[in-house]
């Protein structure tokens, strides 16, 4: 009665606790380093060496960058809500993608810290972690496309 359970138990143990040890087992069982978790597929699996993250860029009148803005400039929830909102413009539909331009660009003109803000551009760019995160600090993308681009209208006061 008790051996599926205790069979589940020595399993479990095995299977969480085995890279915990490996460091002390004999060579051929070590791992290629002294990380106690580094065989956890989070640490082992292979990553792109390019990631893709889509953000909305600022432009004054002259069309000078102003940087990123920040999402709480354009969503009411966190950082990831955001991006998932900003997601949605990478399809190919221009409908789409010009609707939650003008929705950004409508929630920033509310803004009064933000009235250098003309244009806003939702980019798609791909970056490598390994010259952001490095010791140069990188954040330049090593290739970018404009999505959309929209105008910013502020409220007219009445």
């Amino acid at each position: 009665m008790l051996t599926k359970p205790l069979a589940l138990a020595v399993g479990l143990v095995a299977a969480f606790g085995l890279p915990g040890v490996r460091h002390v087992l004999p060579k051929r069982f070590a791992a290629a380093d002294s990380f106690p978790i580094s065989t956890f597929p989070m640490f082992t699996l292979r990553r792109p060496a390019e990631h893709r993250m889509t953000w909305v860029r600022a432009l004054d009148r002259s069309g000078a960058s102003l940087g990123p803005l920040h999402s709480g400039h354009f969503n009411f929830g966190g950082m990831n809500q955001a991006l998932a909102h900003l997601k949605q413009a990478r399809p190919k539909e221009p409908a789409r993608r010009s609707a939650i331009c003008r929705e950004i660009a409508e929630r920033v003109g509310g803004f009064a810290e933000l009235r250098n803000v003309a244009r806003i551009e939702i980019v798609d760019a791909y970056y490598r972690p390994e010259k952001v995160f490095g010791p140069a600090r990188n954040d330049s993308p090593e290739r970018h496309t404009v999505l959309v681009r929209c105008n910013v209208e502020r409220a007219r006061a009445r």
